[in-house]
């Protein structure tokens, strides 16, 4: 038996297999707004140190996170911080007329040195620092203008022919891009001639990345991007290059061997593999909240988004997927269902399903409270406030009036028989073959029985909706209750809003405040410490088969 327990907050992370080839379900994604870090709207840059530590280029300041608190560290002139660059124990930020580092005093407490002040050929007018990048020992300023290169206590001011777009670090190499006079290369303080295509004269080069040895990735703002092989410039040959084009380029980068990650200015974050096909595309419709990407970090299996309004942390770990419903239309998820290549989802509106294009569909008639779904010998049921629906070619037919469909459960040893609990207790379901079933109430008990759990094939386990578990023994023929044994001063913790499940022939309960299992031989309920140290009272079972 597998056992598949997670601490939840999900709507569809079981099917991530099915899902991960479906670009509308994407990761986890955190966004923090103004109200959480109280700072600026736009976030410029984004860096992270060794020690986790996310530092954002703020256009109030510097913000630092440690994952529990953000924190604004105001420039002493109270300017907008373009830059980041963390190494060592420096934080390096690039801002208007200013650069310089924030470093921890004796006290633990970040203060700012200034290095633009010590270069006093230059008073900077009008300049912003938009890069900065570590070569060796020395760091270097980027703006539009010129190259910076801050070394121990000397500063080297070079000037550009023209204006520079970006710089990269390729191979050992600094790249330096300029709008009129193509690739230069920034070698022993002075920048020299690399690569000048007439085709990328006025093109904003955003990035220059090594893809192998011998192939340059470029990245540019409106045309797309290319690759540099042999002396010679090509476009890069995939359908997601035309939608570059399209929605303004800004921001790339290469994670987890060889992935790639886009931030454009009008749709939000493409990541995709080495080919260039989509794996995740992220924006406001599915979990952004803003679409403008202006600058972005991978770090340790989390992408941390800088943009136009807020900040976004984005997890890669591929285990969880989700799918954001922006209509409302959806509500409450309950429950969901891969059946027949489709996905249904049972809500507190009704059925729905997820057509070919990953829109999503109501299931004309099924509106009310749908609790639950059960692929039972290849047919799909719908636990549901007007009792239970069988699902075929995406319409229902109702099969049982009994109300409020919860867990229905196969009965062990026995071929066609299932057991649910609903508003009214619990119901019987004989399979009669082609699609007909018996439905008939157990009596005796009529409480709301929302979780079973078998015991033997005669005995089960029930909880109460509400408050409640109870023991129950059934006749062979399943027709009525033989004994209901209410074990709620039989050890459990408390007995509001208990689950209960069979693990490996063992009862096992979820209550509010503990795990806990039944002891047959005690005929108690007793704390199950493995998995309160294991695992802790958030986490429910999701699968236990």
């Amino acid at each position: 038996m597998f056992l598949k327990i997670v601490k939840i907050y999900l709507v569809l992370s079981f099917l991530g297999c099915f899902l991960a080839a479906n670009a509308q379900y994407v990761p986890y994604i955190e966004n923090y707004q103004i109200s959480d870090y109280n700072a600026g709207n736009q976030n410029w840059d984004v860096a992270t140190a060794e020690n986790g530590m996310v530092y954002v280029a703020n256009s109030k300041g510097l913000l630092a996170y440690d994952g529990l608190v953000w924190k604004l560290h105001e420039m002493p002139n109270k300017t907008i911080v373009r830059s980041v660059m963390a190494t060592d124990d420096k934080i390096y930020v690039g801002s208007y007329e200013e650069f310089g580092y924030w470093q921890k005093n004796e006290k633990g407490i970040l203060t700012y040195s200034s290095l633009s002040k010590s270069f006093t050929s230059n008073t900077f007018t009008d300049e912003d620092f938009w890069q900065i990048l570590k070569i060796d020992n020395s760091i270097l300023f980027r703006s539009f203008s010129a190259l910076y290169l801050a070394s121990e206590n000397t500063i080297k001011k070079i000037k550009a022919p023209s204006t520079i777009i970006s710089c990269s670090k390729v191979h050992g190499k600094i790249l330096v891009a300029t709008l009129k006079h193509g690739i230069l290369q920034f070698d022993n303080n002075r920048l020299i001639p690399y690569f000048n295509d007439p085709f990328l004269t006025h093109k904003k080069i955003n990035t220059i990345n090594g893809i192998s040895k011998d192939t340059l990735f470029i990245t540019t703002a409106l045309n797309g991007c290319f690759l540099f092989y042999n002396n010679k410039l090509s476009p890069w040959k995939t359908a997601i290059n035309e939608v570059f084009k399209t929605h303004q380029l800004n921001t790339f980068s290469i994670y987890d061997n060889g992935k790639m990650a886009f931030g454009t200015i009008k749709n939000g974050m493409y990541l995709t593999d080495k080919s260039g096909n989509i794996i995740h595309h992220l924006n406001r419709q599915n979990g952004l909240y803003n679409n403008t990407i202006l600058g972005h970090v991978t770090y340790k299996n989390t992408l941390w988004l800088g943009m136009d309004n807020g900040i976004a942390q984005v997890d890669l770990n591929d285990n969880f997927l989700y799918y954001h419903d922006r209509s409302g239309n959806l509500g409450a998820v309950y429950d969901v269902a891969k059946y027949k290549n489709n996905i249904y989802l049972a809500a507190n509106t009704g059925i729905y399903y997820l057509d070919k294009q990953n829109n999503l569909r109501f299931i004309n008639g099924s509106q009310g409270q749908a609790w639950s779904l059960n692929i039972i010998e290849n047919q799909l049921f719908c636990g549901h406030n007007n009792g239970t629906y069988r699902i075929d070619n995406k319409k229902i037919r109702l099969i049982s009036e009994f109300t409020g469909g919860f867990d229905l459960k196969k009965v062990p040893e026995n071929s066609n028989t299932y057991i649910q609990g609903t508003y009214v207790g619990l119901v019987t379901f004989i399979n009669k073959g082609n699609g007909n079933w018996t439905v008939s109430h157990l009596g005796k008990q009529t409480n709301p029985l929302k979780y079973l759990a078998f015991e033997n094939s005669n005995q089960l386990w029930a909880a109460d909706a509400y408050k409640g578990i109870y023991k129950i023994s059934t006749d062979n023929e399943y027709n009525k209750l033989l004994s209901v044994k209410d074990y709620k001063d039989k050890g459990l913790s408390s007995d509001f809003n208990v689950r209960v499940y069979n693990i490996k022939n063992n009862i096992i309960f979820k209550t509010n405040s503990q795990w806990e299992y039944y002891d047959p031989i005690l005929d108690s309920i007793l704390p199950l410490e493995r998995f309160n140290n294991k695992y802790g009272k958030e986490a429910v079972i999701i699968s236990d088969s």
